[in-house]
C-alpha cells in the first residue's frame, strides 16, 4: 500500500516540476551577476547542512575529521570566504543589520564566549561562528539583491525544503526497511528520512512548513500548470507529514490552515470544507457507534502506541526538562557552552525545547539574546502589517500572512524541538523572512526623491557616488 502511495505522490511532483521547471528558474535569470553568486551560496548553505555520510567507527578521511564534517566544513568555507571578501570590499550601511540581523550576529558571538565554560570549546566556537556567518550573509544579502530579494530567496529555501520531503519519499521506496521503522498506534508505521538522514520530528516539521506554503498558494496561482506544482507539492507533505507522525507539526499546520482561512478570503472555502468534513466524520462515529470516530481516530495517531507514561511525559520530555532546569541553576548567567553544554554534559542529547536548551547553553544572557532576535522578526512582521495595510496589492498582502503562518509554525515548534537555535534548516527560514521584511520596508521608503537628485545633479561623479549612497542608507533606515 505505502509503495504505490509514495510512487504516485513522488510520479505527480516530479512530473508537475517538469512542467514549471522554466517558471521556477526564471526569477534567476532576472538579478544581476552578484546576486545570483550570492542566491548561490544560499543553495550551498543548504546543501552543506544535508551533507551526511555513514560514520564508520575509528575512521577518519582527513586528519581527524569523518568523511560528514569536511563536507560540511568545505561548504561553509566557500560560503565564509565570500561573504567576508565582500563586506570587506564595500561598506554595509548601518540599517542591514536591522530587523533582528544584528541582534543574531550578537547572540553568535556571545554563544562563541561560552566556549570559556564548554566541556567542548572548539565545537562551540564553530557553532557560534556559524550563527555570526548567518548573519553576516543576510546582510551582504540585503545590500546587494535589493528588492528582487524579497520572495526569490524565501522561495529558495521551501523548494529545498520540498526537495527534501521528496527524497524521503524516494528513500521509502529504494530503502522500505531503513525508511518504515514498525510502531504502534494508527498507522504501524514511522517514517525516517534515509538519503540524506532524517528523523521524524525533523521531516514533519518540513512537512508542515511546505504544506503551508503551498496550500496559501494554491488560489493564488494563474496557470493550471502552477495550480498543479501547488497541489502536487501540499499532497506530498500532507502524506510524508502523516507518516512521520510529528504531532507538533500536525498541530502547528492545522493551527496556520485555520489561521491563513481566516485571514486570506480565497482560501475560507477550503477551511470549511475541512471543518465540514471533519465535523461529518465524527457525526457519523456518534450515529453509528463506529470506532471510526474522529476523536477516537485522532487520539489513536497522536498516541502513536505509547504507553501513558509517555504520553504523559511528552515521550519523556518533561523529564527532561526538569533534569535540563537543575542544570541551568549551577550556571544561570553563561550557561555550559552553545550546542554543548547539553549534548556533552549530564544529559547527552538536545533539549526537545529551544527555550531550555538556550537557557543551559549560554543562560540568562544568550536567551535574551535569543529570545530578543527571533522575536524582533514577528514585531516586524506585526508593524509592517499594520504600516502597509496591503490594500492596495491584495496578492502581497496574501504573500505577507505566508510568512507570518511559516514563522508560527516554527514559534509553536520551539516548543517541542531545539529549532531556531543554532544553524540549521529552521534558522535558514528565518533568514529568509529576515530579508523579505528589509525588501518590504524599502517599498515603504521609497527612494525616488534620491533618485531624482542623482538624475536631474549635472556635477562631478563623486558627488553622485555620495548621492548613491545616500539614497541607498534612506532606504534601509
Amino acid at each position: 500500500m505505502f509503495d504505490a502511495l509514495f510512487l504516485t505522490a513522488l510520479g505527480l511532483f516530479v512530473l508537475a516540476v517538469a512542467m514549471n521547471i522554466g517558471n521556477m528558474a526564471r526569477p534567476m535569470m532576472t538579478v544581476k551577476s552578484v546576486a545570483k553568486i550570492i542566491c548561490c551560496l544560499w543553495v550551498i548553505m543548504l546543501v552543506g547542512m544535508t551533507l551526511w555520510m555513514p560514520h564508520v567507527e575509528g575512521v577518519q578521511n582527513f586528519g581527524f575529521l569523518s568523511s560528514t564534517y569536511t563536507l560540511q566544513i568545505s561548504a561553509v568555507l566557500i560560503i565564509a570566504a565570500f561573504t567576508i571578501s565582500v563586506i570587506a570590499q564595500s561598506h554595509l550601511p548601518v540599517g542591514t543589520w536591522r530587523n533582528g540581523v544584528g541582534l543574531m550576529a550578537a547572540y553568535g558571538v556571545y554563544a562563541m564566549l561560552t566556549a570559556f565554560v564548554s566541556p567542548v570549546p572548539l565545537l562551540t566556537l564553530w557553532k557560534g561562528w556559524l550563527v555570526v556567518l548567518d548573519a553576516m550573509l543576510v546582510a551582504i544579502t540585503v545590500a546587494h539583491m535589493g528588492e528582487k530579494g524579497r520572495e526569490l530567496l524565501f522561495n529558495i529555501v521551501i523548494g529545498f525544503l520540498q526537495l527534501l520531503v521528496a527524497l524521503v519519499i524516494a528513500s521509502a521506496i529504494i530503502w522500505p526497511d531503513e525508511a518504515l521503522k514498525p510502531v504502534g498506534g494508527l498507522i504501524g508505521v514511522h517514517l525516517y528520512g534515509v538519503v540524506p538522514y532524517l528523523n521524524p520530528n525533523e521531516i514533519g516539521f518540513m512537512c508542515a512548513i511546505t504544506a503551508v506554503v503551498a496550500l496559501r498558494r494554491i488560489p493564488d496561482a494563474v496557470t493550471v500548470r502552477m495550480k498543479f506544482l501547488y497541489l502536487s507539492m501540499l499532497g506530498t507533505s500532507l502524506v510524508v507529514l502523516f507518516l512521520s507522525q510529528a504531532r507538533t507539526s500536525v498541530i502547528a499546520f492545522l493551527l496556520a490552515m485555520v489561521f491563513l482561512g481566516f485571514a486570506i478570503r480565497k482560501l475560507r472555502v477550503l477551511v470549511v470544507i475541512g471543518v465540514l468534513a471533519l465535523g461529518g466524520i465524527g457525526s457519523y462515529g456518534i450515529i453509528t457507534g463506529s470506532s471510526l470516530g474522529v476523536g477516537e481516530v485522532a487520539t489513536t495517531y497522536m498516541e502513536r502506541g505509547l504507553s501513558q507514561d509517555k504520553i504523559e511525559s511528552m515521550s519523556g520530555r518533561t523529564y527532561l526538562w526538569e533534569h535540563g532546569f537543575e542544570i541551568f541553576k549551577q550556571s544561570p548567567f553563561f550557561g555550559h557552552g552553545f550546542e554543548a553544554g547539553v549534548r556533552f554534559g549530564e544529559i547527552g542529547s538536545h533539549m526537545h525545547n529551544a527555550h531550555m536548551q538556550t537557557l543551559v547553553n549560554t543562560g540568562l544572557f544568550g536567551y535574551l539574546l535569543w529570545v530578543s532576535f527571533v522575536g524582533a522578526v514577528g514585531v516586524q512582521l506585526l508593524m509592517l502589517r499594520k504600516k502597509r495595510g496591503f490594500k492596495n496589492n491584495a496578492r502581497e498582502g496574501r504573500f505577507h500572512f505566508e510568512i507570518m503562518a511559516v514563522y508560527g509554525v516554527m514559534l509553536l515548534r520551539t516548543i517541542t524541538g531545539s529549532v531556531l537555535v543554532f544553524h540549521q534548516y529552521s534558522l535558514v527560514i528565518l533568514m529568509a523572512i529576515q530579508v523579505y521584511l528589509f525588501a518590504a520596508r524599502r517599498q515603504l521608503k521609497p527612494s525616488a526623491i534620491g533618485q531624482e537628485t542623482i538624475q536631474n545633479d549635472p556635477i562631478v561623479p563623486g558627488k553622485q557616488r555620495v548621492l548613491k549612497k545616500a539614497a541607498l542608507h534612506s532606504r534601509l533606515n
